[in-house]
């Protein structure tokens, strides 16, 4: 449970600074919801698999080489 709240926390916190680095809203989703480091692992697992499966849609042809911030 404490793993969907904290993914949905990292949702509205990438809307509303994109600019922030994804490993310090992860440090920050682990810190606010008291996350074990096996959960920690698994909301960055969950979040990087939506993240990419949305960025590879139709209007980003280029993959999501932005979230991983390659490009």
């Amino acid at each position: 449970m404490l793993v969907r709240r904290a993914l949905s926390f990292l949702e509205e916190r990438r809307r509303e600074r994109p600019e922030l680095p994804l490993e310090k809203l992860l440090d920050e989703a682990g810190a606010r919801f008291n996350l074990s480091p096996v959960d920690g692992e698994a909301l960055a697992h969950v979040f990087r698999a939506t993240v990419l499966s949305d960025a590879s849609g139709p209007s980003n042809p280029e993959g999501a080489s932005d979230v991983r911030g390659n490009g």
